[in-house]
């Protein structure tokens, strides 16, 4: 009965977060339902091979503000298969129920995933928890499909995720080297795929967004080279408001959940200790995107991940963890995911 009454305590304490948010911020309403419809808008048919187009292809959502209602059940069916995916986890590996608490009202993990409700995430977060219980399980042949379905849905997927998937392949392939080569093979070719060929011509995705109306979309994400991103977000680091919002509380939440956590895997598998460092893979991501919140919270889902495989003594170090609920998603960011005040 905990892990239902936590897991609820989350959705509800990030849906009203982000409600309460675009309350003070009224300004980012519309914008915020905008954006939403956005990713879901790009597709296959409208530009031919482009990054964060599968999800558009698969599910044909116009380029029109009135479809925001169908977005809306889209981005909560994410939220609620994210959902369904972590407590089959849980299950599956039987970890201890403080553990699995601490887990489900954590800022950084459903809390996070609801207050930024309509990301990609929630889907790579699906895919990589089915591959590593199929690799649990023997069946290796699912987790070089997920990682490519992965990356075509959203290419952060190959740091915020693969390294974790190959990590945890490696140490369940027991000397055999298939199991966690085909997924990291699988995750390079789509990353490359989408590296190189993925991006939009400026005009056709700039005619394409004016269809939503006037408002703020970063269309470089589809049109701009790796190195444009690259000095983008190097420029948002070195600002004062970038430290002071987002890279100290973010850091702190991080490095809070990385020491709990990380104790409790040297207490329970010493030899397990290593899958910390590909967990930690999303922090890599603050060179190309600004959303440094949303990084370090994926980060700690990571680590929770690990924990969950590994951890089953029952000592009160997951409490520690779950006392950080009361923070809210707000608590590791002070602001909204991936937004910072005005420079």
């Amino acid at each position: 009965m905990a892990l239902p009454v936590a897991l609820t305590f989350s959705l509800l304490a990030g849906l009203a977060a982000l409600a309460g948010y675009l309350v003070l911020e009224p300004e980012l309403e519309a914008e915020h339902r905008l954006w939403m419809l956005s990713h879901f808008a790009v597709d296959y048919q409208s530009f031919g091979f482009v990054k964060r187009g599968l999800v558009g292809s698969l599910v044909d959502v116009p380029a029109d503000p009135a479809a925001v209602g169908r977005v809306a059940a889209l981005s909560l069916a994410m939220l609620l298969a994210a959902l369904g995916a972590s407590v089959a986890f849980v299950r599956q590996t039987g970890a201890p129920l403080a553990l699995a608490v601490a887990f489900a009202v954590s800022p950084g993990t459903f809390q996070n995933f609801a207050f930024d409700v309509g990301r990609f995430d929630q889907i790579g977060a699906v895919l990589c928890l089915l591959s590593i219980l199929a690799l649990r399980r023997g069946i290796p042949g699912v987790a070089p499909v997920a990682v490519f379905l992965g990356v075509l849905i959203h290419e952060a997927f190959a740091l915020l995720f693969l390294p974790l998937i190959v990590a945890v392949a490696s140490a369940e392939a027991r000397g055999r080297v298939a199991p966690w080569l085909a997924p990291a093979l699988a995750g390079g070719a789509a990353t490359a795929a989408v590296l190189l060929f993925g991006g939009a011509e400026p005009e056709a995705i700039a005619d394409f967004f004016a269809k939503l109306g006037p408002f703020y979309y970063p269309l470089r994400i589809w049109v701009s080279p790796l190195g444009e991103s690259v000095a983008y977000a190097s420029g948002h680091l070195l600002h004062a408001d970038t430290l002071r919002w987002s890279i100290l509380p973010s850091a702190g939440f991080l490095a809070v959940n990385a020491v709990v956590l990380g104790r409790m895997i040297a207490r329970a598998a010493p030899g397990s200790l290593w899958l910390m460092i590909p967990a930690l893979a999303p922090v890599a991501l603050v060179l190309v995107g600004i959303d440094i919140p949303r990084w370090s919270a994926l980060a700690v889902f990571n680590l929770f991940t690990v924990a969950l495989l590994v951890v089953r003594d029952t000592s009160r170090l997951p409490w520690l963890l779950a006392a950080l609920a009361p923070l809210g998603p707000l608590g590791i960011a002070w602001a909204f995911p991936g937004w910072l005040p005005a420079q």
